[in-house]
């Protein structure tokens, strides 16, 4: 009987590939970061905290249901989802804040980091973390079967409030800017939005979560180097 499932190849090539892609990404924006613009700082924080989704998504999937094979697999998957939803939470709350800053406050945070739209997320990050005792949001049975909790919901539309704000944020402010001449601004948001719907309504595709927010980064960081390059040439032929 082999370790590893179908299930769980997939698994691993979609985490690993969303890992390599963000450490792409990272080396790529390393030049970006010396700017010292909060904006880039919050978008390497995403690039961090989404490897840590995807390599804590394997973590679970992996151990899933190999409860005759090695002891504490589901002690495992608990510890690796949780981690897991944990991230997912601060990808989308830090997503609203790159958001914010980029669009809104134009690469410069305008103060206070910590806000009253921020609580419904800090909530929400200590129900997951009591959710281990509780299974509000979760569960494993003692034959190692997932089941999803009462509360399960609640943190996918915490996640979707903080998509939606940064939504408004990008609506909004994204006259400021001149990005989109090669991707559309809106286009940086769609993956992000597709991996949330997707990995709620079908039970066992969480590992889209990881990828989709790599894909959102990818784009993000493009369309990054084509604001540059748009403001450097105009400049030039002033």
């Amino acid at each position: 009987m082999s370790f590893l499932s179908e299930r769980d190849y997939a698994t691993l090539i979609l985490d690993g590939a969303t890992v390599i892609l963000m450490i792409i990404v990272m080396i790529l924006s390393s030049d970006g970061r010396k700017r010292g613009r909060d904006d880039d700082k919050f978008y390497f924080a995403i690039l961090i905290v989404n490897i840590i989704m995807a390599v804590s998504d394997s973590l679970c999937y992996v151990f899933e249901y190999k409860i005759d094979i090695i002891p504490n697999c589901t002690v495992i998957s608990t510890i690796g989802l949780t981690i897991f939803f944990l991230m997912y939470v601060l990808v989308m709350m830090i997503w609203m804040d790159y958001c914010r800053i980029r669009f809104k406050e134009r690469g410069a945070s305008s103060g206070n980091l910590i806000r009253p739209i921020h609580i419904p997320g800090f909530v929400m990050l200590l129900i997951v973390i009591i959710n281990v005792f509780t299974g509000w949001i979760f569960s494993y049975d003692s034959a190692g079967e997932y089941h999803r909790g009462i509360l399960y919901i609640v943190t996918y539309i915490v996640m979707a409030f903080y998509a939606i704000i940064g939504f408004v944020y990008l609506g909004r402010y994204k006259s400021r800017h001149k990005a989109g001449l090669l991707i559309p601004v809106w286009v940086y948001l769609l993956p992000i939005v597709f991996g949330l719907i997707f990995s709620f309504s079908v039970q066992g595709s969480a590992s889209f979560a990881p990828i989709c927010v790599a894909m959102s980064l990818t784009f993000t960081y493009i369309g990054t180097i084509n604001e540059s390059m748009h403001v450097s040439y105009g400049s030039k032929t002033k």
